[in-house]
């Protein structure tokens, strides 16, 4: 048989005292004056019979749960899963607990979350994502992560800077000689205004470069990432000599395309992700990659959070820049433009072989 839920009165009962004096103890209240003796006695007796608070009931008569609700995009990205880890551990030790909904970045879907955790009594909600201007109807306080910079959210706003590090990766290409940089992404609806890709159309605008609308080059998916389509790419746009990506994930799979084409990172091309996620690190040739700030931005937007729930004051950084991590895969560029022929099966179907075919 199911056992009913223990209540103060439960305690009460077996500690032989009145409810008044359990509430005070385990309610942890200021006018609260058992001597300690007595608190021991209440408190162990909660323990051995399992009480817990009823945090629902407290909210409403204090009318706060403690609990923040953070509604991301994502939950299968390394970022996405960094933000959730580090705002547990920010909220945690101010006895704070975050209440987690995945809206697949949907609005409808981001509006009925937002709802719930409100019907659930969150005192505030975290939304993340590549957020245009937004107009959720709740009455707790809704807080963005990487909401629009000139939005009339912005004084609720956590805005990471991705302009910053997609220039900085520009400027080391350049360094190195690299002229002729394209835009690798995994294609979304909303890539059209990506700050990453706005980012790197400005800068090749504001440096000469006429060509811009041909130094972009997009999958709809990673499996798209073939030797075939980076070869065909290769033989429209053969002085290419560098990619910046959109994400780590792809510029992986570019540089294992390469590979396949019997081209080498940085030798032939310098190849720049995005993220720096965990594996950046350990990949053969180690790859450089544009780093999102997120324990940064984390940090940032738990200060709004509280500044607004219990009257702080605490600086807040409004906006977060991205940097750039350099590591192997940028090289200097090669003098010479090619392309590659690829495997091709010789007539009779026997042997099969790499050939690069340079150019000019």
């Amino acid at each position: 048989m199911k056992k009913h839920r223990v209540t103060i009165p439960d305690v009460a009962r077996h500690v032989g005292m009145s409810v008044s004096m359990v509430s005070s103890v385990l309610g942890h209240k200021s006018y609260c004056c058992a001597s300690a003796a007595t608190r021991s006695r209440i408190e162990s007796a909660a323990g051995e019979l399992g009480y817990r608070p009823n945090l629902l009931a407290r909210g409403l008569k204090n009318g706060r749960s403690r609990v923040i609700g953070f509604v991301c995009d994502s939950v299968h990205h390394e970022v996405s899963a960094q933000e959730i880890v580090y705002l547990t551990d920010a909220l945690l030790p101010l006895d704070y607990q975050v209440q987690v909904i995945y809206s697949r970045g949907e609005e409808r879907l981001r509006q009925q979350a937002c709802d719930r955790l409100v019907d659930t009594g969150c005192d505030a909600i975290i939304v993340s994502g590549n957020l245009p201007q937004m107009d959720l109807r709740t009455y707790v306080p809704v807080f963005l992560i990487n909401g629009d910079l000139g939005g009339k959210n912005f004084d609720r706003s956590i805005f990471v800077d991705y302009q910053v590090g997609v220039e900085e990766a520009l400027c080391c290409l350049r360094e190195f000689g690299h002229e002729h940089i394209v835009l690798a992404a995994s294609y979304w609806s909303s890539f059209p205004r990506d700050q990453r890709k706005l980012a790197f159309d400005t800068f090749l605008r504001r440096n000469g470069v006429s060509d811009v609308s041909e130094r972009t080059l997009t999958f709809q998916k990673y499996s798209e990432i073939t030797p075939q389509r980076l070869q065909s790419f290769l033989q429209q746009y053969p002085s290419c000599t560098s990619f910046i990506c959109t994400n780590d994930l792809v510029a992986m799979r570019l540089i294992q395309v390469f590979a396949k084409l019997g081209m080498s990172v940085p030798e032939d091309f310098s190849v720049i992700g995005f993220d720096d996620n965990l594996a950046a690190d350990f990949f053969v040739p180690s790859l450089s990659s544009i780093r999102q700030p997120t324990e940064k931005v984390i940090s940032e937007v738990v200060k709004l959070v509280i500044n607004t729930l219990e009257g702080s004051e605490q600086p807040v950084e409004r906006v977060v820049p991205c940097f750039l991590v350099r590591r192997d895969s940028i090289g200097t560029a090669r003098k010479e433009a090619f392309f590659t022929a690829g495997k091709q099966a010789r007539s009779g179907g026997g042997k099969t072989g790499n050939r690069k075919i340079f150019i000019g």
